[in-house]
């Protein structure tokens, strides 16, 4: 078994995918967070036959192997849209503002957090097809215009 650390950095797995294939090594369970290098990283290892199991971040050509986070966020959503229709009553949610005593902000339900998390489960609701939401980093801009 060969080990290397690619240090959450993609020219660090570039290098340890062309060590490991100099090693002639059969197999790579491959953890590759800079997505700009992934497709770099597999040409390494097409090139010289190595199976690959890209773990969390899928790799073209590699089996992958993580969670189904669309899945997941659309399942979370969901049960949060439910506790909170249960917690608030499907007035209040469908008004798109909560407050709780737990959570000290008041956030607009329907237009804040994941896609998923619109009140998928309360499809009436009014903004659930009017509002585009976004999760919004400071690299990604919300691109829904009345979150700007």
């Amino acid at each position: 078994m060969t080990i290397a650390d690619n240090r959450l950095d993609g020219p660090t797995a570039l290098a340890n995918a062309q060590s490991f294939v100099q090693r002639s090594v059969d197999y790579v369970i491959e953890f590759q967070t800079d997505v700009n290098f992934g497709p770099q990283v597999m040409n390494v290892f097409n090139q010289d036959g190595v199976k690959v199991a890209a773990i969390d971040i899928p790799m073209a050509g590699a089996t992958f192997f993580g969670a189904n986070n669309p899945k997941s966020g659309f399942m979370g959503g969901s049960y949060l849209g439910q506790a909170a229709i249960a917690k608030f009553g499907a007035d209040k949610v469908k008004q798109g503002t909560t407050s709780s005593a737990s959570c000290r902000s008041r956030a607009p339900f329907p237009r804040c957090g994941p896609r998923a998390s619109r009140l998928a489960s309360c499809r009436q609701c009014p903004t659930f097809r009017k509002t585009t939401c976004c999760a919004s980093t400071p690299r990604t801009p919300c691109r829904n215009p009345s979150r700007r």
